[in-house]
């Protein structure tokens, strides 16, 4: 059986501070659950590598970080 899931990316350019960084990341989620339900793959593509409890945290949200 093959499932289908919506994909929700988000694009930031330039130096993720704390704030930045953790906007970004709820902003994403926020966005994926309200259009694309609790099963969305969602996606923040970056490049600049965010702190490592960024990382963390996205890990924790099931948010994959794409760093270019």
């Amino acid at each position: 059986e093959m499932c289908i899931r919506d994909s929700f990316i988000s694009c930031k350019c330039g130096n993720l501070n704390a704030n930045k960084a953790m906007q970004a990341l709820y902003e994403l989620s926020t966005v994926a659950k309200r259009f694309g339900g609790k099963y969305s793959k969602m996606t923040l593509a970056t490049c600049m590598l965010p702190r490592p409890t960024d990382i963390e945290r996205a890990t924790q949200m099931n948010i994959e970080i794409c760093c270019t």
